[in-house]
């Protein structure tokens, strides 16, 4: 088997962690991880370099962008959580990036429209959910150019009138809809 297909079949069987009791060895040395109480809270110690094993939140956005006659855009998702629902447009930020970079980039991907951020709307959070912990910001977006396309994990992309909306995949886009338009 060549290198190229080990990863490439490595890769396919992801494990996702639930929580830092499924981390046993360090992302450091590799050593074995012990609870401590570190901090007040139970924490996840190497003994070997001694390296705090902290589990942090993922930090996430959603778009809400309007048309002209104050439709609102959706993605329907084309990938678990929520295959064939519909949903705000957005993502997980990658590393180095700034939550707007994130809104720009997850829009142009999932949408093919290129868009300016405006100010944070709200946030939330989603503890456990189908990729563990999760921080969702949600901000209003302006549409500068570019075509509807799906793409990215997305297989349409529609605006729909505030009063016709699908089935939303996510509580938190529901909820992020529900006070942009009250």
């Amino acid at each position: 088997m060549s290198e190229s297909s080990e990863i490439s079949q490595s890769c396919s069987s992801v494990v996702r962690l639930k929580s830092a009791k499924d981390i046993t060895h360090c992302a450091f040395c590799g050593g074995i991880l012990r609870d401590e109480n570190i901090e007040g809270r139970i924490r996840k110690l190497c003994g070997s370099c001694g390296c705090v094993n902290y589990q942090n939140p993922i930090p996430s956005i959603a778009a809400i962008i309007t048309d002209n006659s104050g439709g609102l855009l959706l993605v329907k998702r084309s990938v678990e959580p929520g295959v064939g629902l519909w949903c705000l447009p957005g993502g997980f930020m990658e590393l180095g990036e700034t939550p707007e970079e994130t809104v720009v980039r997850e829009v142009l991907e999932e949408t093919g429209l290129h868009v300016k951020p405006g100010a944070i709307f709200d946030a939330c959070s989603r503890i456990g959910g189908y990729h563990g912990d999760v921080v969702i910001i949600a901000y209003p977006a302006e549409v500068l150019d570019g075509e509807l396309n799906p793409g990215d994990d997305a297989s349409d992309v529609e605006y729909f009138p505030i009063d016709q909306l699908p089935e939303i995949a996510f509580l938190s886009h529901a909820r992020f809809i529900d006070k942009y338009f009250s």
